[in-house]
């Protein structure tokens, strides 16, 4: 106890290093601190953008690959998508549901299109030979999507929503059962309720009624003509094709959570047939997006470790001076018996309550500053940073159809971009300062353990 005494009242009584050694330490924590702060900021950020672009991760071929490689037949039979690969990259235990869809396509005469570009008409002409329209004969061309899921993938990462009627059943999926979903835009322009009956036409001219169970919401541009049916159905369709349509439109897989995305791929991406399908879960928006977070993080590791390493020179350096001013405090010390490890304790004590009282400081310094740091990074490099996207985010809806990515740009990061300090980042910086203490008080404790006394009182 004396010892810790004594430590305070020579803190009290010879200020002036102390204060000195409490200035830089400020400085150097604050600079540190604030770099710490925005970087756990980008790692938040980061959190953000890939929780926001959701789950999915899609199996699909990599046509550009393989058009640059000029691949054989051999190779371009390893390219289409495998049910077995799908169904064995779905055991995993982060996968919480495996999507296989099926693609088609069917007409219906007498009804009217939904979409801008969906139908087609049909022309009749008159006794002079004109070309007049025949709304009767009007066709329209239904895009259909089966799987054999009992609620489609569009309806379960919300990107449409069922507003009325049902999904389909176990019962309707195992019998193939001719049931369809339409949009409330298709209903609506043909006065179609659930429960009716509409009749398809393949390109064979085969034709099939089926039963209308639910009414969807949120169809965007070109897709109001959209059909969701089962995988049953969808092949009943193309077997009536002059040339039958095998394989799968798209495979996706559901992860239960976004965070695992990219160690699933890792992980999965070796159970691949061949090296021209890929999984993929947004990567080219993730890489946009966080594209500015990439330069601004790179610039604060070296900032940090920087500021850090020559902070921590002046530190020892600064102490190393403090402690070598009193040493004939140290001899005396020695000369009435104290142990050195004793009067070690007590420089290093007082260095440690310099070092919380910096910290304290620091914390306070650093939240304000890296507020203003935060608030110009968010208004002047991410919202003014504008990289290219995706060339197929410039493609109308109706030819992205099979796209899983809801909408985020830049300036929404911008307004997640948050550098408050929470619990956690305040324990980092606890133990980056005291870490700092170590390596300063290290300094008096190997000086002092070199010391006799009568060459201290003799200095």
């Amino acid at each position: 106890m004396k010892i810790f005494k004594h430590a305070v009242l020579n803190l009290v009584r010879k200020p002036t290093k102390a204060i000195m050694i409490l200035v830089i330490m400020i400085l150097v924590f604050s600079l540190v601190f604030t770099g710490i702060i925005i970087q756990n900021s980008i790692s938040s950020s980061r959190v953000f953008i890939r929780t926001h672009l959701g789950a999915v991760v899609q199996y699909e071929q990599d046509w550009e690959k393989a058009m640059q490689d000029q691949i054989g037949e051999d190779e371009y039979a390893k390219m289409q998508i495998s049910r077995e690969t799908a169904i064995d990259i779905g055991k995993d235990a982060r996968v919480r549901n495996t999507y296989l869809i099926e693609n088609s396509y069917a007409m219906a005469q007498g009804l009217k299109s939904a979409s801008q570009q969906g139908g087609i008409i049909v022309y009749e002409t008159d006794i002079s030979g004109e070309k007049i329209r025949s709304d009767e004969n009007e066709v329209v061309y239904l895009n259909l999507s089966g799987s054999e899921n009992l609620i489609p993938i569009e309806f379960e990462i919300g990107k449409l929503t069922l507003s009325s009627g049902r999904y389909f059943s176990q019962e309707e999926l195992e019998n193939g059962d001719r049931v369809v979903i339409i949009s409330e835009e298709f209903a609506a322009i043909n006065s179609l309720n659930l429960g009716d009956s509409i009749s398809l036409e393949t390109y064979n001219m085969a034709k099939m009624d089926c039963t209308i169970v639910g009414i969807y919401s949120g169809a965007a541009q070109f897709t109001e003509d959209n059909f969701f049916t089962t995988s049953a159905m969808i092949r009943e369709i193309n077997s009536f094709e002059p040339y039958p349509m095998e394989g799968y439109s798209a495979v996706y897989f559901m992860l239960n959570d976004p965070l695992d995305v990219d160690s699933f791929i890792a992980d999965s991406t070796e159970k691949l047939p061949s090296k021209y399908t890929k999984l993929a879960a947004n990567n080219n928006e993730y890489k946009n997006l966080t594209k500015p977070l990439d330069l601004m993080e790179l610039i604060t590791n070296i900032l940090i470790w920087v500021i850090f390493a020559a902070g921590a020179m002046i530190i020892i350096a600064v102490v190393t001076i403090f402690i070598r001013d009193r040493k004939f405090e140290i001899g005396l010390l020695l000369s009435t018996g104290q142990n050195k490890l004793k009067i070690a304790g007590q420089f290093i004590f007082e260095i440690a309550l310099i070092t919380i009282i910096a910290f304290v400081l620091s914390a306070g310094v650093s939240q304000l500053t890296s507020g203003y740091v935060g608030s110009w990074i968010a208004e002047n490099q991410l919202t003014e940073e504008k990289t290219n996207p995706d060339s197929s985010q410039d493609i109308p809806y109706y030819y992205d159809y099979g796209r899983m990515t809801p909408e985020l740009d830049i300036e929404s990061v911008a307004d997640e971009f948050d550098v408050s300090i929470d619990t956690g980042t305040l324990l980092n910086l606890f133990l980056i300062s005291m870490g700092i203490m170590v390596i300063a008080a290290g300094a008096p404790l190997f000086i002092i353990l070199r010391y006799k006394p009568r060459e201290a009182l003799q200095d």
